[in-house]
């Protein structure tokens, strides 16, 4: 009995113990994390996330990173090759594919499919760890007119689904789709818009993928004064359509000649759209002009122009300083009429271009056959220049491939060295790719390089 009791008192003073123990012992408190607003930035070295898959178009020369007015896109882990099926990437475009202004818009089309083809035939591009074809883009006939140009943007974004416009071809249709695709942050390229008003704070995703007449008519007018006809540039009739095309390249063109110390015996305007020049040709040529420049005139309206200018007997140089197709003109137009005739021509085809050049200008040919249309060449590049800064994001957000975009430059095109330009007359934005400017002139029926002058921004007088 003596030992029981002496067991029992044991096991209840060792119970005691253990229960002494769990009592005392301190609850475990989670270790908070340093609050992240006090935490230093990241010092390791950003991956670069496109270097496993470059774009076609890009050379080895590595891409500056964007200015300090741009932010930096967010850092992103190295991405896995992929290894699942391709997914299809969809851009859209409105650009004139019917009316006066057919022959710009066609060429907008056929260099961005050229640029589309060769990216795919690389092996597309890879954002995320995924791999994408560029699609089909969705283009729509805006006809050149501002109306339809609303209306394709409409499409592009509420029926497509678009989140990328590579192409909105002229000056009135852009003017007018440019507050649609901001107001619902769609990244757009701007095909052939001179308008200053198109781009800018107002409008910060989009962008002018053409150089615009604000960056070469001063140029274009001091070489024509300086060198090429410093005599018969004395007296200059300026004529431009009456449309918001007509007036930002009259405007330049003014100011240009004015600076350059010619008399412009005659400045005025036409109806969009006109195709009997006679009677506005025959007031002009009263006023002994020795030079002829009709500014902004489309394809479809030179011709006729000519010819009847040179029918009314005008033997001055003929002068232009918008995009024209050569050979087109050729079929339309006398041989002895077109002779001397000096146009804006990204030259691919010349003895001048380059092994580059000439091998755009063949597959175009190859694919579309004649005339090579000289537009073609700035959509070609602003496709590709968009889709490395795609790779660049490794984002499909228009707003973040916005930021990368503004920042880069592009060495080595086929338009030679580009970047963009413009803050002094876009609200501080640079976005209007530029590069030097071609010229062309035809010589006993032959194109014939004759200029390749280096950008100058317009300032107004």
């Amino acid at each position: 009995m003596k030992k029981l009791t002496i067991l029992v008192v044991t096991l209840v003073a060792l119970l005691s113990m253990v229960l002494a123990s769990c009592t005392s012992a301190p609850t475990a408190t989670p270790t908070q994390p340093a609050p992240t607003a006090t935490q230093p930035a990241p010092t390791a070295t950003r991956p670069p996330t496109a270097a496993a898959t470059p774009v076609p178009g890009a050379t080895a020369t590595r891409v500056p990173t964007p200015t300090p007015t741009s932010p930096a896109p967010t850092a992103t882990p190295p991405q896995p090759t992929p290894t699942g099926a391709p997914q299809l990437l969809k851009f859209g475009a409105h650009l004139a594919l019917s009316g006066s202004g057919a022959l710009w818009g066609l060429a907008g089309q056929r260099g961005n499919n050229i640029a589309k083809e060769e990216i795919n035939a690389a092996g597309g591009i890879v954002v995320g760890g995924q791999r994408y074809l560029l699609d089909n883009v969705v283009y729509y006939d805006d006809k050149y007119i501002p109306d339809e140009g609303v209306k394709a943007a409409n499409k592009l974004i509420f029926e497509d689904k678009v989140k990328f416009v590579v192409n909105t071809g002229g000056t009135g249709p852009s003017l007018a789709s440019a507050p649609i695709f901001t107001d619902n942050k769609i990244l757009s390229l701007q095909g052939l818009c001179y308008s200053k008003d198109s781009i800018g704070a107002k409008y910060p995703y989009a962008f002018r993928s053409v150089m615009s007449s604000a960056f070469y008519y001063k140029p274009f007018v001091d070489w024509m004064r300086k060198t090429k006809y410093p005599t018969e540039s004395q007296k200059v009739a300026l004529l431009d359509q009456n449309d918001a095309l007509g007036w930002t390249v009259h405007e330049q063109a003014l100011a240009s000649w004015k600076k350059s110390g010619a008399t412009v015996v005659f400045e005025g305007y036409y109806p969009a759209g006109t195709t009997d020049f006679t009677s506005i040709l025959t007031t002009i040529l009263a006023k002994g002009p020795t030079l002829f420049d009709p500014g902004a005139v489309s394809p479809g309206q030179f011709g006729p122009m000519i010819t009847q200018l040179r029918d009314l007997n005008f033997k001055g140089p003929i002068i232009t300083a918008t995009y024209q197709i050569p050979t087109d003109l050729q079929k339309a137009v006398k041989a002895d009429y077109l002779e001397g005739l000096i146009t804006a021509y990204p030259d691919m085809i010349t003895d001048a271009a380059n092994p580059a050049q000439k091998a755009f200008s063949t597959t175009f040919i190859k694919a579309y056959g004649e005339p090579f249309l000289p537009l073609s060449t700035w959509s070609y590049v602003g496709l590709k220049n968009l889709a490395q800064a795609i790779v660049k994001a490794n984002s499909l957000d228009p707003v973040v491939v916005t930021k990368t975009l503004e920042g880069m430059t592009f060495p080595g095109t086929i338009l030679g060295d580009g970047s963009w330009a413009g803050a002094e007359l876009y609200g501080g934005l640079n976005h209007e790719f530029t590069a030097n400017q071609m010229f062309i002139q035809l010589q006993n029926g032959k194109v014939v390089r004759v200029a390749d002058l280096k950008p100058q921004i317009y300032t107004a007088p």
